[in-house]
């Protein structure tokens, strides 16, 4: 009954077109522009370099682009989101409900119809269709520290750091209730045994985390 009403099938993936993808480990590959990307856990994109342009579209996790200096424009498509650099160092991430762009180095300039966020070292945009964009100061060290196995939960609510223990966790995490999923959490959790950070994350909102192997887990309040 409880994987009956939680679950179901999973999830659907644009991997069709995507031509580097990850499962519960993290990778670091070099793109055809020459570009360095590590990506995490459970993570897709596909490469459209050619000869004109630099271009990468995030289907669904985590990257870490490590961009050289170049006078053809590095974009990267998350979502509605379009990525654009010349030279930088930032991550992009694609959640349920909303893209994530932090910069460690460098600036970064992410559009989305007529609306433009020009990021510096440090900064993070949280942007979402309901919420729109909002920017916040962070650690530049921070960025991307699921490569040491950590997460950083800078700006993210309840339910992204949960999602970020999942990539490396079989089946889904599941948070129904709105109230937790929506809560903003603080801290760093460890990514090493992604089922104990599961229940440090749950035990920061006295929430429990319920096994529904193999469909996943389920956390309730």
């Amino acid at each position: 009954m409880l994987a009956a009403a939680y679950f179901g099938a999973e999830p659907a993936r644009n991997l069709l077109f995507a031509d580097v993808v990850t499962r519960l480990e993290a990778r670091k590959t070099i793109l055809a522009s020459g570009d360095a990307a590590t990506l995490d856990a459970d993570t897709a994109l596909a490469d459209h370099t050619d000869g004109a342009e630099r271009l990468i579209t995030l289907f669904e996790g985590a990257t870490l682009f490590d961009v050289a200096q170049n006078a053809r424009p590095f974009e990267v498509s998350a979502g509605a989101l379009t990525i654009e650099v010349l030279g930088a160092t930032f991550e992009a991430a694609r959640f349920d409900d909303m893209v994530v762009v932090s910069v460690s180095e460098g600036q970064v300039r992410v559009m989305t119809g007529n609306t433009r966020w020009t990021l510096e070292d440090g900064e993070r945009l949280l942007w979402s269709a309901q919420g729109g964009g909002d920017v916040v100061d962070i650690d530049p060290a921070a960025v991307a520290r699921w490569r040491q196995d950590r997460c950083v939960s800078d700006g993210l609510t309840f339910a992204q750091v949960a999602d970020v223990i999942d990539r490396r966790l079989p089946g889904n995490v599941v948070v129904p209730n709105k109230a937790l999923a929506t809560s903003r959490v603080s801290g760093t959790s460890n990514l090493d045994n992604p089922t104990l950070a599961l229940e440090a994350l749950a035990a920061t909102q006295c929430a429990r985390v319920f096994s529904a192997q193999p469909l996943g887990y389920l956390i309730l309040p």
